[in-house]
């Protein structure tokens, strides 16, 4: 074999292939651009050691795979860091535990969101 294919090549090839895979993974509208800058960025980086073993596009499907993973993690974790400063509005005790109450349900949908689905069916 003559060596991997050089990245210009591999990007024009399959840029539209990764943003629209990185979509249907679920990454939301607004951080696709990001997710697809992250997956060439690895993609350049290793490039050199492709040694072809796999077909290409299973390789770059590997690679969105675990990018895609990680973006969902992060974005996680950011949404957790984020607290609202509490108010003290004077609630009644019954308004205090149905609050909670949907703030556990928030979290839990959140937490299983982020499982696959035979594990979210368990």
């Amino acid at each position: 074999m003559g060596g991997p294919p050089a990245f210009e090549t591999v990007y024009r090839d399959h840029v539209r292939l990764v943003w629209r895979t990185v979509r249907r993974l679920g990454v939301r509208d607004d951080d696709v651009e990001d997710v697809c800058q992250r997956v060439f960025e690895i993609v350049h980086r290793q490039l050199p050691e492709f040694r072809g073993e796999a077909r290409l596009t299973t390789w770059l499907f590997e690679i969105m795979r675990r990018v895609v993973s990680d973006h969902r993690r992060s974005a996680y974790e950011r949404r957790r860091g984020q607290h609202e400063p509490e108010v003290d509005v004077g609630r009644a005790p019954e308004q205090e535990q149905a609050l909670a109450t949907c703030e556990a349900r928030v979290l839990l949908d959140e937490l299983l969101a982020e499982l696959d689905a035979s594990k979210r069916e368990a």
